[in-house]
Formats: structure tokens, C-alpha cells, sequence
């Protein structure tokens, strides 16, 4: 895990002093698997979790703005028993998620299915079992309600009320864009899910009404995608970065040196700007270059690279 430090790199006078040619390093570098590292949590203020093929891992959160990172637990997907006291390897962790008042979290792993843990004991509270092949990613709506997207191109709705599916947006394998499988998914909590995969498309859906509303067309598979503000942004195997509105048009394409990435993040520049304000937010995007890039107004403008490089 790196960790940086940006808030100081918001102002010009830093970049007065380091040069704009500069890729801050991170503050702290920590190794917290043996492998790598495939999705991360904020749980709450005090806990971390994070998702490899070695299982997952609850870290004390203020351990990791320091020089070392305090383990608090370590807890493994529950493995299947084919026979004789013969088990299944541990299933990876792609993806994670807790629900609104964090009491649960909601892991998304390889063995097609996607598992409820209690977050105060990390003990596993139901199986969710309904798509055909491995968990790309989850992301919760509210209190119960919770989406994942897989590799057999489904996005499902699951209610952690109930261990049976709630619902199945239309399978995305069969609509426009036909993808074979959903690589990133995101819920905005008033009533929308956008997906995004191997179709070369997002897919935004009205949750309410199960309803497809419009299939945004990319260049390339889409590997991430969020909702900011009033819009959504995605990226994927191309070197672009598109900000979408919630009715489907294309409001900016952005050209980026990365030829592929995976994850996008975003937070206010001022901590105290409207939370809708697009205009507001500094958008992180990495991938497959050994660097993560900041956006300004979220997105639109290129604002500076951190370096990931290590050693």
C-alpha cells in the first residue's frame, strides 16, 4: 500500500518549490500481503480492510499514516468442501463493500459468490450465490441493498435481508454493448447502477423500475466507472477518461498517457464544497504506468502525477 500526502500539492506554491516536472513520492509504503493487493475498504475512522489472493486483512487506520501498519485481523472466504475432507484453494477477494451504517461488509470473491460479514467479529453472516462465474466487483446502495457484477456479463441485486437474489438488471450479455463480463459496477444512492465491461460500454439502469435508461459507448473495456456529482466517469483499456451525463450523453472525452486503468477515485478539493458540485472535486485515476494521475473539476483538466515507483 502507498500513501500520499496531496492536500499541500492543491497549492500552487508547492509546485512553485518541487518543479511541475515532479512525481511526488508516497509518504508510506507499507507490505501488507504477499501478493498483490486487489481492492481496498474504508470500513470506518479506525479500520481498513484490504482484498488479495491470500484472503483479507483489517488494518488499524491511523497505523497506515505512520511507519508501521498495525494488523488488528486476517480472515479468508469460506473454502468448498468437495469430498473427504478435501477443500477448494481460498477464493480471491475482488472486490469490497459495506453497507450504509458499516455493520456489514460484503466481500466479492472468486468462487462465484459474493459473502456478508459482520464487521465488528469479521465472521461470515450469508452467502449470496447466483451468478455462473467469478466476482468482479460490489458496491452497496443502502442499509441491505447491494449490486455485484461478474465475469458471466450479469449485474445482480442482492438484499441482505434475505440470501436470495432481490432482483437482475437485465443480463448485459444480451443488451446493447453485449460484454461477456461486468468489470466495475457503482450504485448512486438515490435510485441509479452503472456497470461497465467487456462490451465496450457503460450501462446506466433506474433502479427503481429495473429499467436499462442508456448504453454509453467507449473504445475500449471498461474497467472502472463511478458516479460524481450529477455525472458519471469511466475508464477502462484505452488511454481516455469519458465524463457521461445521467442521460446518457458524452460531455467530455479526456485524453490521458495511461494506456489502461483500473480504478477511478474522487473527493472534494475543498472539503467543504457541495457534494454535487462536479466542478469541485479532483478526480484520481490509476492503472497500468507506474504513476497515479490527479484531475481537476472533476476531470476535465490534468493536474499533476504521483509517483508509485518503489525502492
Amino acid at each position: 500500500m502507498l500513501v500520499w500526502e496531496i492536500d499541500p500539492m492543491l497549492n500552487a506554491s508547492f509546485w512553485e518549490s518541487a518543479g511541475r516536472d515532479c512525481k511526488p513520492s508516497p509518504a508510506f509504503t507499507h507490505k501488507l500481503h504477499d501478493c498483490s493487493i486487489f481492492c481496498m475498504l474504508s470500513l470506518s475512522k479506525d479500520v481498513i480492510l484490504t482484498g488479495s489472493d491470500d484472503g483479507m486483512r483489517a488494518w488499524k487506520a491511523d497505523s497506515l499514516l505512520g511507519a508501521k501498519a498495525v494488523l488488528i485481523d486476517s480472515f479468508v472466504q469460506p473454502q468448498i468442501c468437495i469430498g473427504r475432507g478435501a477443500t477448494l484453494p481460498v477464493a480471491e477477494t475482488n472486490g469490497l463493500a459495506r453497507n450504509t451504517s458499516g455493520s456489514t461488509f460484503i466481500s466479492a470473491a472468486g468462487d462465484s459468490k459474493a459473502y456478508a460479514w459482520d464487521s465488528g467479529t469479521f465472521k461470515v453472516k450469508a452467502t449470496f450465490q447466483g451468478h455462473d462465474k467469478y466476482l468482479h466487483c460490489v458496491q452497496c446502495k443502502d442499509e441491505n441493498l447491494f449490486v455485484t457484477g461478474a465475469e458471466d456479463g450479469k449485474v445482480l441485486l442482492w438484499d441482505l435481508r434475505d440470501s436470495k437474489r432481490a432482483g437482475e438488471l437485465l443480463p448485459v450479455s444480451n443488451g446493447p454493448g453485449a460484454s461477456q463480463f461486468v468489470g466495475a459496477v457503482d450504485v448512486e444512492k438515490s435510485n441509479w447502477v452503472a456497470a461497465g465491461g467487456g462490451g465496450k460500454c457503460v450501462w446506466l439502469w433506474h433502479l427503481g423500475s429495473r429499467k436499462l435508461v442508456a448504453a454509453m459507448p467507449s473504445c475500449g473495456d471498461v474497467q472502472a466507472v463511478t458516479f460524481c456529482g450529477d455525472k458519471i466517469i469511466s475508464a477502462g483499456a484505452e488511454p481516455a477518461m469519458y465524463i457521461w451525463s445521467r442521460s446518457g450523453t458524452l460531455a467530455s472525452r479526456v485524453k490521458t498517457d495511461e494506456p489502461s486503468m483500473y480504478g477511478i477515485a474522487h473527493r472534494p478539493v475543498d472539503l467543504q464544497s457541495p457534494p454535487d458540485s462536479l466542478d469541485s472535486r479532483i478526480v484520481a485515476t490509476f492503472g497500468t504506468q507506474d504513476s497515479v494521475s490527479i484531475h481537476y473539476r472533476g476531470g476535465a483538466d490534468f493536474g499533476f502525477k504521483l509517483s508509485t515507483h518503489v525502492g
